[in-house]
This record gives structure tokens, sequence and C-alpha cells, in this order.
């Protein structure tokens, strides 16, 4: 009985040791990315993304019901800011921190004890559409768990960044298009 009990402690122990040592070597940040092509041109795309409050129309993490949105600065571009609320998904905060015209805005998220994540958004034009690419960078992944968890992050972002994708354009398809003076600029 003695050996068997030592050997069941030596199993937990190892097994202990094991999820604990291999995190060491996992990242703390990984790097989430998807991409589309939407009908319209850099400059529509770009305009649509660069204002916080159009994501509530197409963005993947805006489906809770309870999500309450302060917004504040400018109104797009670098800058603008949006606090968040919700009892289902947490609070959190997001900023433009940079914003070229037509080309490229780049997003600081912040969610609290959870973590933090930088977003980049390109805009190229390909043959008259536009190649929109949406990369998040979720950073400082806690040892042990979050690490492990960022195994699988991979997996169950692209996804969700595909379809906040699928979804801008088919905002963006809809919308009629509008005249050069009435376009917005940062």
């Amino acid at each position: 009985m003695k050996t068997s009990l030592r050997l069941t402690l030596l199993i937990i122990t190892s097994i202990i040791v094991i999820f604990m040592a291999i995190p060491v070597f996992l990242t703390g940040d990984i790097t989430v990315e998807a991409s589309t092509e939407i009908n319209a041109s850099p400059e529509i795309v770009y305009n649509e993304v660069n204002v916080l409050r159009n994501w509530k129309q197409w963005s993947p993490f805006e489906t809770d019901s309870t999500m309450v949105n302060k917004y504040e600065g400018p109104e797009a571009g670098t800058g603008a800011r949006r606090n968040w609320t919700s009892k289902h998904n947490g609070n959190g905060k997001i900023m433009i921190i940079k914003s070229e015209p037509d080309s490229l805005i780049e997003t600081k998220m912040d969610f609290g004890e959870p973590g933090a994540a930088v977003g980049r958004w390109t805009f190229s034009n390909d043959q008259g559409k536009t190649r929109v690419r949406w990369q998040l960078q979720i950073q400082k992944l806690q040892y042990p768990f979050g690490r492990w968890l960022g195994l699988m992050l991979k997996k169950m972002m692209t996804p969700v960044l595909e379809n906040g994708l699928s979804k801008l354009k088919l905002v963006i398809e809809k919308q009629k298009p509008v005249s050069d003076t009435l376009r917005k600029k940062p």
C-alpha cells in the first residue's frame, strides 16, 4: 500500500511540475489576425473603422446588451477613446493611438486585470477594392494559466475577428457612396 501511495504522489507531483514548467517556455504575447477584401475604396473603409462609435454596427465584441459605452476625445482618429462597462464581458477601454489616413489605425485596449491588447488595422488598395487586415496582439498573458490559454487563443479568436470583418464588409458594401466633400477626415 505504501508503494502505491508513493507512486500516486510521484505521478501527481510530476504532473504539477510539468504543468508549471512548460509555461515558462511559452510566450506571454500572441498575435491573432484576419483579413478580407471589401468592395470600396480604402478611404471609405478607413473612415468607418476610424470612428469608434461606428464599431457598434459590426464589431464582434459589441454583442453584449448590458454594455454601456462612454466616448471621450475627438470623434475620430488619434486620441479617440471609448470606455465600457458590462455585466457579462467586464469593463475596459480602447483608444486610437495612431491613425494614418486611408492606410493604418492602431488601437490600445485595456481590459483591467485580464490584460491588454494592441490592435492594428491596415488598408490597401487591391484593384479598386480594399484589402483590410485586422491584427490583435494580446500582451502579458499571466503565468501559468494565461500562457496555457495563449495556446488556444489563436484558434478561438481568429473566427471572432473574421466575423467582425464579415460584418464590416456588409455594413460598408450596403452604404451608398458618399461624395468626397461629405467624407470625414481626421
